[in-house]
């Protein structure tokens, strides 16, 4: 309100013409400062953005509460640290193979990353996009179904290990194809890279099969439409409930498997009536699963760790 009594009082003064340099130069001192004071209103009006804590140091299993916002390792730089040990693993045409299987010998002992090793106990937030956290008022229950998926070496499915999602990235464009007879559509093009974990003990923690909330309303039941998945129930009261589900995530608590990297690649051409192109790179970390966590990421209370059965 003051700035703009002294605008008005700048503009219609008698004394000084709107035009005249000390008028001007008043006014634009006055817009400088309006400007400044907008900025920092927004800066202190906008609300903070929570950043993902991740650990670079091994995983302590016997804590019983974590920070808030905990988002265990970071997958991305760990498989980074393994894929570049991988690439460095093969013999120099210029070097004896006694220089080879000491330089080997250092590599295995050294960190895949700042602070970890290959025998380090390791912790992955789940990305569970395809589960559900649900909670029964009258069973006073929360069920958080932890879905699993079939990894993918190659372009192959592998039966024998199940998978979690940790980070993924997607995206999509358009283009104009057409079949072999010359009809034209457009096609929807998507795009993605994951990195997730590979599973090999997933038995040992009584895997089910699942059928969402979802999938039940729609009227389906048959086995076709259930989902492999850890399912956890944990007694809470509705109040605990209403509080905590929004921020309710699985930890996963593994250590690395032989090998300890691998990628799988999925495809799926469009046609003229599924006018949709898949195009995904899913990287692996190979795991060893010890334990399954479930916590509040807001405030890293854990309310479950499920071991082996």
């Amino acid at each position: 309100m003051g700035l703009a009594l002294f605008f008005w009082w700048v503009i219609n003064s008698r004394d000084m013409k709107y035009s005249s340099p000390l008028a001007l130069t008043l006014v634009l001192f006055g817009s400088l400062i309006f400007t400044v004071m907008a900025r920092v209103t927004l800066a202190q009006s906008k609300p903070e953005a929570r950043t993902a804590i991740h650990s670079l140091k091994p995983f302590d299993a016997s804590l019983h509460r974590l920070p808030p916002n905990f988002a265990g390792h970071d997958i991305k730089l760990i498989y980074a640290g393994l894929a570049r040990r991988k690439e460095r693993a093969e013999k120099g045409e210029f070097e004896t193979t006694q220089e080879f299987e000491a330089r080997k010998l250092r590599e295995t002992s050294a960190p895949i990353s700042p602070g970890l090793s290959l025998d380090s106990l390791l912790a992955f937030d789940i990305k569970n996009s395809s589960g559900e956290t649900i909670y029964d008022a009258d069973a006073k229950a929360m069920t958080v179904a932890i879905a699993l998926g079939k990894p993918m070496s190659g372009t192959t499915f592998l039966g024998s290990m199940r998978d979690f999602t940790v980070e993924s990235a997607y995206e999509k464009d358009s283009y104009e194809g057409s079949n072999a007879y010359g009809a034209k559509v457009q096609v929807t093009r998507h795009r993605g890279t994951s990195f997730g974990l590979a599973i090999d003990n997933f038995k040992d923690f009584g895997m089910k099969r699942y059928l969402t909330s979802l999938t039940r309303k729609l009227g389906y039941s048959a086995d076709l439409h259930k989902t492999d998945a850890f399912v956890i129930e944990i007694s809470m009261d509705v109040e605990t409930a209403k509080r905590v589900k929004s921020g309710l995530t699985a930890l996963a608590v593994v250590k690395l498997s032989h090998p300890p990297t691998f990628t799988g690649t999925f495809y799926s051409k469009p046609t003229y009536n599924k006018p949709d192109e898949y195009f995904v790179i899913h990287n692996y970390l190979s795991a060893h699963l010890l334990e399954l966590w479930i916590y509040d990421k807001n405030t890293g209370e854990v309310f479950a760790k499920l071991k082996t059965v």
